[in-house]
């Protein structure tokens, strides 16, 4: 129980944060938070030693520092609420690496990739099996694959993750149930990652396989696993991308499921072939001795083709520098929505509005080059100072938006704790998964360059898992330490009063979610009840406020309507919403300025429609 059990809290957080859409709204942080903080309150308490070194302090100190300091931006920030908010969300992921760290195991890679597979499986099945799984949906937005995770970027680099873990267990582990077991899961990742049609996924998984490969000290053996675990896979990744019907949006369901059944027998037929090479495989490692002069030949074999195939790169580049230029112009340029035949997407250098986002988050940089705007204040910039009419909620990449909502400092905090591993590396390069695990890393830190990954825990707590493997597996037996009473009492008492304040803010996002729920459907009464139980819970925040205003305007008094967001505008003033709900219960005067403002906080209207969160 103790060696699974931290596998298997890997599996329970990474499996319920995909499950419930990734992880992005905050009624799904409280159970993992509390999950993990649980975990850190009972190790307290019952272990007489646990090992801890100097490492991973880098990781844990730095992070709550984060945490702390998101949490204090609610003091300069326009409003309470979205900092606090942003603070949870914190919470969760220093909960987490003080649960892995102390739980001591290098185990935690294979939770994750228990918890992805079956995710990836379920979302290649609605494709596949699109007329008895899930809900067919042949909009373009439907057929960029996302299954439960709610957001095909964050489905691709779970998949691209997990396909990186999988073939670092091919390579090194011991037992061949578990080699062949591992080799049959990029059958399923690949294709699954393939039909979110997610560049930057697949980017990653690129660079994660370069990575290990440079950190890799059999490099030779790790190619041949590259070499064997791959063709079939990517064979199959081939055929996805030959089958129009499942590949352009709008394709009538009876042509999706007919290319989709035939192409899961085709997937099956891999799978069986796939283990039936990794099985010889193996059967050749025991019974032929490489001698240094084949080592030799096969390794000059390797660089000519790499050389070969850098060489056709550049020939197709051409002139590096005008390839820089159009590359620059295509990111800036945006295209229109998906539609059509999706392969497009695959090979298409459009930034997709992303230049767009970084330029109003380095303006909230220039307007606060010292503190930042606050926690989360990203939307609020984005609504005052977008160029199109498009409703975001983050600037899709996690350092310039760090920089612009919490300042130099803020940014300075997180890279400390997220290059932590990547500082232990020198004293892990003896566990054998390393190199993979690193590369892993690397690939997860890159993607989220170029997406909103912070955002979703199934993401983040992949990538700090990762980490943490990296500091545990960089640990020796001298950082072994008895417990001191005052860590344990300190300990303690900090995890339950968290425990405590996270079941306060889950009850509250709990009745806050289905306020909104109750007032979408019409049920004003309902909803009138559950944002005055949210407001009980949450009472820095001003959504609830704003939510009995709207019920108390269905019911037509207008007076209390008038004074309940004059209360949510006392706790945010730069929400524009709240400001256009003031101008309804508004005449004259106090009517303009109400429309002014909110004008102003949002010049082009409300009615964007909505990308990437």
């Amino acid at each position: 129980m103790r060696r699974t059990f931290p596998a298997a809290l890997a599996f329970a957080a990474v499996g319920f944060s995909a499950l419930e859409n990734g992880g992005f709204f905050p009624t799904s942080w409280g159970w993992p938070a509390i999950a993990f903080l649980v975990t850190v309150a009972v190790v307290s308490l019952l272990a007489d030693r646990v090992r801890f070194a100097r490492a991973d302090m880098l990781l844990l100190f730095p992070l709550a520092g984060f945490l702390c300091w998101t949490a204090l931006s609610a003091l300069w920030s326009p409003g309470a609420q979205l900092p606090i908010q942003g603070a949870q969300l914190a919470l969760v992921y220093v909960a987490a690496v003080a649960a892995f760290l102390l739980l001591d195991s290098v185990l935690l890679p294979l939770g994750i990739l228990c918890a992805i597979t079956p995710v990836a499986a379920y979302a290649l099945a609605t494709r596949l099996v699109p007329d008895r799984v899930g809900t067919y949906n042949p909009s373009p937005s439907g057929y960029l694959l996302a299954g439960t995770t709610g957001y095909q970027n964050c489905l691709g680099i779970l998949c691209a993750l997990a396909a990186l873990i999988a073939l670092g267990v091919v390579a090194h582990a011991r037992r061949l149930g578990m080699r062949t077991g591992a080799a049959l899961l990029p059958v399923i990742l690949l294709p699954t990652l393939y039909f979110t049609f997610s560049r930057g996924a697949a980017a990653a998984l690129v660079l994660g396989i370069l990575c290990t490969v440079a950190l890799e000290r059999r490099r030779l053996s790790y190619s041949v696993t590259l070499l064997t675990a791959l063709p079939l896979p990517l064979l199959g990744v081939w055929l996805c991308s030959r089958s129009g019907s499942l590949t352009r949006a709008g394709s009538p369901l009876s042509a999706a499921a007919h290319d989709g059944h035939r192409l899961l027998v085709v997937l099956a037929v891999l799978a069986a072939l796939q283990a039936a090479v990794i099985l010889l495989l193996a059967t050749l490692e025991r019974r032929i001795a490489v001698t240094p002069e084949g080592r030799r030949a096969y390794a000059v074999g390797l660089v000519v083709v790499g050389a070969a195939v850098l060489a056709a790169a550049l020939v197709r580049i051409g002139d590096p520098v005008t390839f820089v230029d159009h590359a620059t112009d295509a990111f800036t340029t945006e295209t229109a929505a998906a539609g059509g035949d999706l392969n497009g997407r695959l090979v298409t250098l459009s930034g997709h509005s992303r230049s767009q986002y970084w330029n109003v988050a380095w303006r909230e940089v220039r307007e606060n080059p010292l503190l930042g705007g606050g926690g989360e204040t990203f939307r609020r910039y984005w609504l005052q100072y977008r160029p199109a009419k498009l409703d975001v909620l983050n600037a899709h990449n996690l350092y310039l938006e760090t920089l612009a909502e919490l300042g130099p400092l803020g940014l300075l905090l997180l890279l400390a704790a997220l290059a932590a591993p990547l500082v232990a590396l020198r004293q892990a390069v003896g566990h054998p998964l390393v190199p993979v695990l690193a590369g892993a890393y690397v690939a997860a830190l890159a993607h989220a360059f170029v997406d909103w990954d912070w955002q979703l825990p199934a993401v983040t707590l992949c990538t700090l898992a990762l980490g943490s493997t990296l500091l545990i597996a960089a640990r020796r037996s001298r950082d072994e330490h008895a417990v001191a009473a005052r860590v344990r009492w300190t300990t303690i008492p900090l995890a339950l009063a968290l425990i405590a304040f996270v079941f306060a803010a889950q009850l509250g996002n709990n009745a806050l979610a289905g306020a909104e729920r109750a007032a979408n459907r019409g049920d004003y009464r309902f909803a009138l009840a559950q944002a005055r139980s949210a407001h009980d819970w949450l009472p820095w925040a001003a959504s609830p406020w704003q939510l009995i205003a709207e019920a108390q305007l269905a019911s037509g008094d207008l007076t209390a309507a008038s004074s309940s967001l004059r209360q949510a505008i006392r706790l945010d003033r730069s929400d524009s919403s709240t400001w256009l709900d003031l101008a309804l219960t508004s005449t004259g005067r106090d009517r303009r300025r109400a429309l002014a403002q909110a004008a102003r906080l949002n010049p082009l209207g409300q009615d964007g429609p909505k990308i990437g969160r």
